[in-house]
């Protein structure tokens, strides 16, 4: 294979991940064009602070899940792990 053709096949993978980001853009541009910053800021002012703290503390308890599922696996593999690591 020639050294210039290496060149060019070394920015593929960049080149490809680059267009489908812009394919990706083009397509959110186009679905969220018929929704306005007003509609949406409506909506917001909607939220309750219940939801607001409902949703807070599922945040809160999905991440203590999550951490304590790491823990569970470093235990299996006999690697404790303290708690404030």
């Amino acid at each position: 294979m020639s050294t210039k053709l290496k060149h060019w096949l070394r920015y593929t993978p960049a080149l490809i991940a680059f267009l489908m980001f812009l394919f990706a853009a083009k397509v959110l541009s186009q679905e969220l064009s018929s929704i306005h910053f007003a509609d949406v800021m409506t909506q917001l002012h909607n939220v309750t602070w219940f939801k607001v703290s409902l949703a807070l503390v599922f945040t809160v308890i999905s991440y203590f899940s999550l951490t304590n599922y790491d823990r569970l696996a470093l235990k299996y593999i006999n690697h404790e792990l303290t708690i404030w690591k």
